[in-house]
């Protein structure tokens, strides 16, 4: 059986599930290595994340300022939020980034 890179990574992710995400995973009586990573990363998502995920993490970026962080801090900070704004597009991010900074570092 040949296996294109997408079902490799679904079924490496599926041996590492533990847990509920485990427990799902069994439930639905899926063979691992007809499962993609594209698939398995769509339905996590849908059967794990919160409903209000997505516009909690977009309140969170709408106030995110970096303080008395560090840049490393803020750029950390802001990293894990972005990841949570699925549907941000590349002006936005820059946008919401820059206006996050202390104006000495702008």
């Amino acid at each position: 059986m040949h296996m294109n890179d997408d079902a490799i990574n679904g079924a490496f992710v599926v041996m590492l599930l533990q847990g509920d995400a485990g427990v799902w995973f069994k439930t639905l009586g899926l063979n691992p290595l007809t499962v993609g990573w594209k698939w398995l990363k769509t339905h996590l998502r849908a059967e794990f994340t919160p409903a209000d995920s997505l516009m909690k993490a977009r309140d969170e970026l709408a106030t995110l300022s970096q303080g008395n962080m560090s840049v490393s801090d803020y750029v950390q900070t802001f990293r894990r939020l972005i990841l949570r704004v699925t549907d941000a597009n590349d002006p936005e991010k820059k946008d919401r980034f820059i206006r996050g900074l202390k104006s000495n570092v702008k």
